[in-house]
């Protein structure tokens, strides 16, 4: 059982800065990122400790953000609670950036180069028009070969289809960020039902980030800062003054 923390006004203090530099550290992500397609801003507050000190905490903002046509059939924009899967070096990661491509093997791989899974793992795709359905359901017409893009897939009858590996998490979850737009799996992470899913081809999910709000929210964590390091100062004082000055004779 960690100590409890015993309240004084340096030990607030401390926590105080603590909690204004770790929000600091999460507003500058979300300014970094602004940008980034498909990226969730991170909010940070504060939580008591043994009723007395603040600790910092955080969250994933998982708004939708605006969504733009791009007329690219290879970009997709999802609602709701959705993320596409991809593979990398670190393991499976879920992300909102639909912003896709075929790298030289004609496998469908996100702008960062991580390979996008779909329900039999990675997708290659043959010479043809692409089109991606609400459901998720890829189709490349007319077919360069007259095989399924992803083989084996169990769509019987659909001639050249893959499908996207799209999960949700539970919205009390916590979605942790694990850079270039991407996030950690949680435990309680699930295949998107395809009845619910509404991918749309051609389009691109902004940030959720308002860099307007993060800057403001900027100014005010600098100037919060400053106020601690201030009364640190004063109360630095007021015990070199207990220790020097009171009980000294006259």
């Amino acid at each position: 059982m960690p100590p409890i923390l015993k309240n004084t006004g340096l030990t607030s203090a401390a926590a105080a800065l603590h909690f204004y530099e770790r929000r600091q550290q999460a507003i500058a992500n979300n300014l970094a990122n602004v940008n980034t397609t498909g990226f969730k801003k991170e909010r940070v507050f504060g939580r008591m400790v043994d009723d007395a000190v603040a600790a910092a905490d955080s969250m994933t903002d998982r708004s939708q953000g605006d969504i733009t046509p791009t007329g690219n059939s290879l970009d997709v924009a999802m609602t709701g609670d959705a993320f596409l899967v991809v593979q990398t070096p670190d393991g499976e990661r879920l992300t909102r950036g639909g912003s896709l491509r075929l790298d030289d093997q004609r496998r469908l791989v996100t702008s960062q180069g991580h390979l996008v899974l779909g329900e039999l793992g990675p997708i290659t795709l043959p010479q043809g028009d692409i089109g991606i359905g609400r459901d998720g359901i890829i189709t490349v017409q007319p077919p360069a070969t007259g095989e399924a893009a992803d083989r084996g897939n169990p769509l019987r009858g659909r001639l050249n289809a893959a499908v996207l590996r799209i999960e949700s998490v539970p919205a009390n979850a916590v979605l942790q960020h694990a850079g270039g737009g991407l996030f950690l799996p949680d435990a309680g992470r699930k295949a998107a039902a395809v009845a619910d899913r509404q991918v749309m081809q051609g389009a691109l999910e902004a940030s959720n980030v308002n860099s307007i709000e993060s800057l403001t929210e900027m100014i005010d964590t600098v100037r919060a800062y400053a106020d601690v390091q201030k009364s640190i100062t004063v109360m630095d004082d007021i015990r070199g003054i207990a220790a020097n000055q009171i009980g000294k004779p006259v």
